[in-house]
């Protein structure tokens, strides 16, 4: 029976880990009118760069506006090129520089969108680097939203801390290693 809870712990480790790989942002909130950038995948080598793609998909209904421009928090240093598939201007504005209307430096992706259209967003970074969160501003109508989502670290030497549930089923398979070298199971 112990073995059995165990096991059940770790499969559990297991499913939660997978449900904490998905990093969403939506903004104003998470109504279903909002607007939603989704991280699909982070640091992918494509043989000469390492790809960071996002899902970027704009809120609609009475509410809230059509998104104009967003800009995303990337760092200048490792940046070589983005693709929009949907033909918007893109712009890397550099620090001290900002975005006028959200005070913002990073990535500016500046074409508005329709309601409810949806685009996948493309960034080629020159380095490998860890995954941390970064700042993300979208310009709506007369309305200014701002939050974090997963981004490439402006520092290639970042540490990598492991999620939780990485640790916790470490954390178990020891634990089980060591209950069974003592024979309790």
């Amino acid at each position: 029976m112990k073995k059995f809870g165990l096991f059940i712990m770790v499969l559990g480790c297991v499913f939660a880990s997978k449900a904490n790989a998905t990093h969403i942002l939506e903004l104003p909130d998470s109504g279903s009118d909002s607007h939603r950038i989704e991280l699909l995948s982070s640091n992918v080598f494509d043989g000469q760069f390492y790809v960071w793609t996002y899902k970027v998909t704009s809120g609609a209904g009475s509410s809230i506006h059509a998104l104009s421009h967003w800009v995303i928090g990337i760092c200048d240093e490792y940046f070589d090129h983005a693709i929009d598939p949907g033909g918007t201007t893109i712009s890397l504005i550099s620090p001290p520089d900002t975005d006028p209307n959200l005070g913002i430096s990073g990535l500016k992706f500046d074409d508005g969108y329709n309601d409810d259209e949806m685009r996948t967003v493309t960034i080629y970074m020159t380095q490998s680097l860890e995954v941390t969160q970064v700042l993300v501003g979208i310009k709506s109508g007369g309305n200014e939203y701002f939050g974090y989502i997963d981004g490439p670290s402006c520092d290639p030497n970042q540490g990598h801390m492991p999620e939780p549930t990485t640790v916790a089923l470490i954390g178990a398979g020891v634990a089980g290693l060591t209950a069974r070298r003592k024979k309790l199971l």
